[in-house]
Protein backbone atom coordinates (compact mmCIF):
# COMPACT_ATOMS: atom_id res chain seq x y z
CA UNK A 1 0.00 0.00 0.00
CA UNK A 2 1.59 3.32 -0.97
CA UNK A 3 -0.38 5.11 1.74
CA UNK A 4 -0.78 4.24 5.37
CA UNK A 5 -3.31 2.00 7.09
CA UNK A 6 -5.75 4.36 8.78
CA UNK A 7 -8.68 3.00 10.78
CA UNK A 8 -10.70 5.58 12.64
CA UNK A 9 -13.61 5.02 15.03
CA UNK A 10 -14.47 1.40 14.25
CA UNK A 11 -16.00 0.14 17.51
CA UNK A 12 -17.02 -3.30 16.19
CA UNK A 13 -13.81 -4.17 14.33
CA UNK A 14 -12.28 -7.23 16.01
CA UNK A 15 -9.45 -8.05 13.59
CA UNK A 16 -7.74 -6.85 10.43
CA UNK A 17 -8.80 -9.93 8.49
CA UNK A 18 -8.88 -9.09 4.81
CA UNK A 19 -5.46 -7.42 4.86
CA UNK A 20 -3.53 -10.72 4.73
CA UNK A 21 -2.14 -9.94 1.27
CA UNK A 22 -0.54 -6.63 2.25
CA UNK A 23 3.27 -6.85 2.11
CA UNK A 24 4.32 -3.22 2.57
CA UNK A 25 2.82 -0.06 4.01
CA UNK A 26 3.68 3.54 3.12
CA UNK A 27 2.39 6.59 4.97
CA UNK A 28 -0.38 9.15 4.76
CA UNK A 29 -0.11 12.95 4.55
CA UNK A 30 0.33 13.23 8.35
CA UNK A 31 3.25 10.80 8.15
CA UNK A 32 1.45 7.88 9.79
CA UNK A 33 2.11 4.40 8.45
CA UNK A 34 -0.22 2.65 10.87
CA UNK A 35 -2.95 4.64 12.62
CA UNK A 36 -5.66 2.99 14.70
CA UNK A 37 -8.03 5.26 16.61
CA UNK A 38 -10.97 4.15 18.74
CA UNK A 39 -10.98 0.45 17.93
CA UNK A 40 -12.14 -0.94 21.30
CA UNK A 41 -13.01 -4.42 19.97
CA UNK A 42 -9.75 -4.99 18.06
CA UNK A 43 -7.96 -8.06 19.38
CA UNK A 44 -5.42 -8.90 16.70
CA UNK A 45 -3.05 -7.43 14.11
CA UNK A 46 -2.04 -10.90 12.88
CA UNK A 47 -3.49 -10.30 9.40
CA UNK A 48 -0.47 -8.04 8.77
CA UNK A 49 2.05 -10.86 9.26
CA UNK A 50 3.23 -10.59 5.61
CA UNK A 51 4.21 -6.92 5.99
CA UNK A 52 7.98 -6.48 5.89
CA UNK A 53 10.45 -3.64 5.69
CA UNK A 54 10.35 -0.02 6.65
CA UNK A 55 7.41 1.98 7.91
CA UNK A 56 8.26 5.46 6.59
CA UNK A 57 5.76 6.96 9.01
CA UNK A 58 4.87 6.30 12.63
CA UNK A 59 2.74 3.75 14.46
CA UNK A 60 -0.16 5.26 16.42
CA UNK A 61 -2.66 3.17 18.36
CA UNK A 62 -5.27 4.84 20.56
CA UNK A 63 -8.10 3.22 22.50
CA UNK A 64 -7.59 -0.44 21.67
CA UNK A 65 -8.15 -1.92 25.14
CA UNK A 66 -8.48 -5.54 23.96
CA UNK A 67 -5.24 -5.61 21.94
CA UNK A 68 -2.78 -7.76 23.93
CA UNK A 69 0.15 -7.98 21.49
CA UNK A 70 1.47 -6.35 18.34
CA UNK A 71 1.88 -9.76 16.72
CA UNK A 72 1.63 -9.25 12.99
CA UNK A 73 4.21 -6.45 12.93
CA UNK A 74 7.24 -8.75 13.31
CA UNK A 75 8.45 -7.94 9.78
CA UNK A 76 8.80 -4.20 10.43
CA UNK A 77 12.48 -3.23 10.30
CA UNK A 78 12.28 0.52 10.94
CA UNK A 79 9.73 3.14 11.97
CA UNK A 80 9.65 6.74 10.79
CA UNK A 81 8.18 9.81 12.46
CA UNK A 82 4.74 11.43 12.30
CA UNK A 83 4.01 15.12 11.80
CA UNK A 84 3.84 15.56 15.59
CA UNK A 85 7.30 14.11 16.25
CA UNK A 86 6.46 10.57 17.42
CA UNK A 87 7.66 7.26 16.05
CA UNK A 88 5.57 5.06 18.34
CA UNK A 89 2.49 6.18 20.24
CA UNK A 90 0.42 3.70 22.26
CA UNK A 91 -2.39 5.17 24.36
CA UNK A 92 -5.24 3.41 26.12
CA UNK A 93 -3.98 0.01 24.98
CA UNK A 94 -4.58 -1.37 28.45
CA UNK A 95 -4.25 -5.10 27.68
CA UNK A 96 -0.95 -4.75 25.82
CA UNK A 97 1.54 -7.16 27.39
CA UNK A 98 4.58 -6.80 25.17
CA UNK A 99 6.32 -4.93 22.36
CA UNK A 100 8.14 -8.11 21.38
CA UNK A 101 6.67 -8.07 17.86
CA UNK A 102 8.78 -4.97 17.15
CA UNK A 103 12.03 -6.74 18.04
CA UNK A 104 13.33 -6.51 14.45
CA UNK A 105 13.20 -2.72 14.37
CA UNK A 106 16.84 -1.71 13.98
CA UNK A 107 18.66 1.57 14.34
CA UNK A 108 17.34 4.67 16.03
CA UNK A 109 13.84 6.03 16.10
CA UNK A 110 13.70 9.54 14.63
CA UNK A 111 10.81 10.52 16.88
CA UNK A 112 9.66 10.00 20.42
CA UNK A 113 7.88 7.10 22.07
CA UNK A 114 4.64 7.92 23.83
Amino acid sequence: LPGGVIIYDAPSLGSLDGLEGVESIGMNFNKYSFYLYKVPSLQSLSALRRVTGKFPGSIYIFNAPRLATLDGLEGVSSIGMSHDGHSLSLQKVTSLRSLYALRHVAGGLPGGIM
